[in-house]
């Protein structure tokens, strides 16, 4: 399969929709993110085929796609081992169509979501970053930074401190400041370990 457009954001969705789109409706396979729920063959090499044409468009997707982008989607959960096909496409793409229910639950579960979640600063840190592709905010934007520092009050006290007064609250700044606590803890457990 040739090399798509990369998914890097908003400034280029339209060109990987259409990429992927022609992609696989070179290959006749258009089908597979149209519609979700493809009933593969019933056994036997049928079956074997199907399986095959679904991964391999599974896996052209998932190429696709920038690996920041992934990560965010993967630690929402939206990201499968052997996914389909049409659920990582429709995925990628509610991230940009404005889908006000994705926005909505994106929101939602940020309101909720604590530190201790998740397995490293970097999935915390993905978690987040999708809402702010949601709300298609900027680096000065505040709303999910906000977010953000209401997770970290609990296991990162020192760095929501200091946010926590400043007269505007900068993602870039913030994030910049876990990760550098996040590095310290890791050097502090090998030290120590």
């Amino acid at each position: 399969m040739n090399a798509p457009v990369v998914l890097r954001g908003k400034e280029n969705y339209k060109k990987w929709d259409t990429s992927i789109r022609q992609h696989l409706s070179d290959k006749g396979l258009l089908v597979i993110i149209i519609c979700d729920e493809l009933d593969p063959a019933t056994g036997g090499p049928a079956l074997v085929q199907s399986l095959k044409v679904c991964s391999e468009a599974y896996n052209f997707i998932l190429n696709s796609i920038d690996d920041t982008i992934l990560l965010a989607l993967s630690a929402h959960g939206l990201i499968h081992e052997r996914g389909y096909p049409w659920r990582l496409f429709q995925a990628a793409s509610s991230l940009f169509r404005r889908d006000h229910r994705f926005i909505a639950s994106t929101i939602t579960k940020l309101t909720q979501a604590k530190f201790s979640d998740f397995t490293s600063m970097e999935v915390f840190l993905s978690y987040f970053h999708l809402g702010r592709i949601c709300l298609e905010e900027d680096s000065t934007s505040q709303t999910v930074s906000l977010l953000l520092l209401n997770a970290i009050e609990d296991r990162h006290g020192e760095v929501y401190r200091t946010h926590k007064y400043r007269q505007t609250l900068i993602w870039d700044d913030l994030v910049a400041d876990l990760r550098a606590v996040d590095r310290q803890e890791k050097q502090d457990s090998k030290l120590s370990g």
